[in-house]
């Protein structure tokens, strides 16, 4: 997960120097498979070994504890707890008995970026198997002192059994100066036997941020530290033509200046916050826009009519049978339907703004940070500085929230730009509004679709064209690399959800990917919730067409390998037992709508909502969300309960709130004021039905609940006034 860069050459991160580097040296007991560095580009990091580097994330103590590296970002979705626990199940001991470190990026091997609600996926198996093999090794020696065969011997908490014989683990572990796990794989405890695993835990986290002891970035104040600012165009591709900065140079608290005229900003810093906010004040900059942008283009721009007038090619998504003879019938036995969506901008809105602190000497340099992917901004950090990578270090801060947001952190590398200048350490945080302004954003998106069904409930022609700005090819790797690769690879992130889990004989799905004059990237399950709106919604249209319960309708045309999904639509459907509601008289309307979605093809998830909506004052409200969740084997209950409880509460503001909007060349909002998240007043009530699934490892938990919700709320609204609401955010 995390990795040492050493060198641009391969090496090994010897025994000696993990210790050392750890901090652990001295406490003696350590356990470390020697692992190589492989070389990294300036990209976010996809890759690691996990079943390799496991085993290195793990330490014995000499006082009994188990020390676990957790290498992946904590950013309040409870990964710190579940991995814990994954570790603490396999040695037989409370949680209490696992010490948890954040290791930075010179202490483990890269790994991968903490994304896409893969971490308790990817690392449980390598987890359990590296703890075991550990276990495994302290029980060998065990068995020797007492003359006996492993199998003898009975572990529970931190205790070791023998006949009517203990040891306490700390007084084993304190005789020993390294303890080496076994090298062979391990038989690991079967599901039955789990104590810690699918136990509900309370967050180990939580305390420390309930007491204010918990340490962000924003909380972190090095000796002599500086602070610092980088003023850029106020609208977008402003060009800096023009800077007079010689009122700022002199003014109170300034210790340095720095203009750059090729890249467009200038930066300050000061002795303090108060003395750096003056003297921004005072710089005079003349700024040069080509186009000053209006929504009205960003509109243009995903125009599907325009892009096929234009002879624009698209990326096929799914081809089968021929859609269009099928749609072209048109007979009493086919019932079409055609309907066009679009969704806005939206912003990650993070409470934690984005902020970094680097300290840059003269051949070495230090970074803190909060973000999804230490290991990127290292090399960034490193490319920056003209430094090779292992001169940097980065240190990983708990996160202030992050969904896709904090994969890159543009507040840190204007920290080490302005360190280097001053060699001292610099502190820049962005403000609400440069977060608001500067990150990057989920892009926009039109869709058309094209359906038709017969009396019988199955879906004769299936056509699905969208449009939207970059995902993963984003602006966070070389602009000219990323409109390379989409000239003539889809993205991935943009089509991420768009093939239906039903049958569907004749399909079209293809995409169009546009590079927008704003950056773009990854937010809360990619673009999964914005083509699952799509998909959803004609789902309900197709059922109303032939007068078809919705969820009757799923089940008919689900495909026969979607067994889990399927289960999932019949749990939620049990549990409502709602039968289509009738048009109430009255302004206020009531309506109850369904949706479902697989995630990454790993997560189930069904989603019912009802509404309330008031035709006269034009106010939808969701009143309840219930949500059917199958992700595996369930870790730690409350965690995903509260996980899911999240999801419904981004997909209810998706629905009804969020939308952001360009206006003269930047983007309308500035801060939570204009750009409304779904409030506590507004909230529904609540219910997430967890399906367990103990035979199966774990999967994603933490965006999976978001893709069907906005759909669920648009068809509720459609039963209660018989408006097909197919624009987010949902008006009246």
């Amino acid at each position: 997960m995390m990795t040492p860069f050493h060198s641009q050459k391969q090496s090994l991160l010897n025994r000696r120097a993990f210790l050392e580097k750890t901090g652990w040296f001295a406490a003696g007991v350590t356990v470390l498979f020697s692992t190589g560095c492989s070389l990294v580009p300036t990209l976010p990091t996809l890759s690691d070994d996990p079943e390799e580097d496991a085993v290195s994330w793990i330490q014995a103590l000499p006082n009994g504890k188990i020390r676990f590296f957790m290498g992946k970002a904590e950013m309040g979705q409870g990964i710190l707890t579940g991995l814990t626990q994954i570790v603490a199940e396999e040695f037989n001991m409370p949680v209490e008995q696992i010490e948890v470190a954040l290791p930075h990026t010179n202490q483990v091997n890269p790994i991968r970026m903490t994304v896409g609600s893969d971490s308790l996926q990817n690392l449980y198996l390598p987890l359990r198997q590296a703890a075991a093999q550990l276990k495994a090794g302290i029980v060998q020696l065990a068995a020797k002192e007492w003359n006996t065969v492993p199998s003898q011997i009975r572990w529970e908490a931190d205790t070791l059994y023998w006949k009517s014989q203990n040891k306490p683990l700390v007084e084993l572990l304190a005789r020993y100066e390294k303890i080496e796990p076994v090298t062979q794989k391990v038989a690991l405890k079967p599901a039955q036997s789990f104590q810690v695993m699918g136990k509900s835990t309370p967050r180990l986290d939580i305390p420390n941020k309930v007491n204010g002891s918990a340490q962000y970035t924003h909380d972190i104040h090095l000796p002599s530290m500086l602070y610092g600012k980088v003023v850029k165009s106020p609208v977008w591709e402003g060009k800096l033509v023009q800077a007079n900065t010689q009122t700022a140079e002199t003014a109170p608290g300034v210790i340095k200046v720095l203009t750059n005229l090729e890249e467009s900003w200038v930066g300050l810093v000061a002795e303090t916050p108060f003395e750096l906010e003056q003297a921004v004040a005072l710089l005079q900059l003349k700024w040069e826009t080509p186009k000053t942008w209006e929504q009205s283009d960003i509109d243009a721009l995903l125009s599907l009519e325009v892009l096929q007038q234009q002879g624009e090619s698209p990326h096929q998504v799914l081809s089968t049978g021929d859609w269009e003879s099928q749609w072209q019938k048109k007979n009493d036995a086919m019932f079409p339907v055609d309907l066009s969506f679009s969704t806005p901008f939206h912003a990650h809105a993070f409470m934690e703004t984005q902020a970094g602190v680097a300290h840059v000497k003269k051949d070495k340099a230090e970074v803190w940070l909060g973000s999804q992917d230490p290991f990127f901004h290292q090399a960034k950090a490193a490319q920056l500085l003209g430094f090779d990578k292992d001169q940097v270090t980065v240190h990983p801060m708990l996160v202030g929230g992050g969904f896709g947001g904090k994969v890159y952190v543009h507040a840190a590398m204007e920290a080490v730009v302005l360190s280097q200048a001053v060699q001292r350490p610099v502190k820049v945080l962005w403000s609400r509004e440069e977060s608001m302004q500067y990150s990057y954003y989920r892009s926009p998106s039109q869709h058309r679709c094209q359906a038709a069904v017969n009396a019988n409930g199955e879906i004769l022609a299936w056509n699905h064209q969208f449009t939207s700005g970059r995902v993963i090819f984003s602006n966070l790797i070389d602009s000219k690399l990323a409109m390379w690769l989409t000239s003539f690879i889809k993205d991935p992130g943009s089509v991420r959800g768009s093939i239906p889990p039903y049958r569907l004989p004749h399909a079209n799905i293809e995409s169009w990917i546009q590079v927008l004059p704003v950056a773009t990237g990854a937010t809360r399950g990619l673009s999964a919730p914005i083509n699952a709106f799509a998909i959803e919604v004609m789902m309900d249209a197709l059922a109303y067409e032939i007068q078809m319960h919705p969820v009757a309708f799923r089940l008919k045309n689900l495909e026969a390998n979607h067994v889990r999904l399927r289960k999932v639509l019949e749990a939620l459907h049990r549990h409502v037992d709602s039968p289509k509601s009738r048009l109430k008289a009255g302004k206020l309307k009531h309506g109850k709508g369904f949706a479902c979605g697989i995630y990454k093809e790993v997560t189930f998830v069904a989603v019912y909502a009802e509404v309330e909506v008031d035709l006269e004052r034009k106010q939808i409200r969701v009143q309840k969300l219930v949500c059917a969740h199958d992700c595996g084997l369930i870790i730690n209950p409350d965690a995903v309960q509260a996980q899911v409880e999240g999801n419904l509460i981004w997909g209810c503001s998706m629905a009804l709130t969020e939308n952001l909007t360009v206006q003269g060349g930047r983007m309308a909002a500035d801060n939570f004021d204009q750009y409304a998240i779904l409030t506590q007043q507004d909230a529904p009530d609540l219910e997430v039905l967890l399906i367990n699934r103990p035979d199966l490892p774990p999967s994603g938990a933490g965006e999976a609940g978001i893709m069907p919700t906005p759909a669920a709320i648009a068809n509720a609204v459609f039963d209660a006034t018989q408006q097909r609401l197919t624009h987010l955010p949902l008006r009246i």
